[in-house]
């Protein structure tokens, strides 16, 4: 399944909710260039990325290139790059 589809089930079927989830994505100059997001900051899904705001309440853009893993709240991974 692509990102981008797997977002929009999380957002948009019934019985899910895309705050139960946390996006990883590579982020340089993190700890161990990885940044996780919840899925409670992302406000759009578009074409080539989604936008979140940050911990500073700015807008940010993220291509889905640098999408890494999607796992639940309690750790559990349900997608990651190149495999599930």
């Amino acid at each position: 399944m692509r990102i981008r589809d797997l977002l929009n089930k999380l957002k948009w079927s019934p019985g899910s909710r895309l705050e139960d989830y946390c996006i990883v994505i590579v982020h340089r100059g993190e700890y161990m260039d990885r940044k996780v997001i919840p899925g409670a900051r992302i406000i759009d899904i578009g074409p080539g990325g989604f936008c979140y705001v940050d911990e500073k309440g700015r807008e940010t853009w993220i291509p889905y290139h640098r999408v890494v893993e999607v796992k639940t709240i309690s750790g559990e991974v349900i997608w990651r790059r190149g495999e599930l």
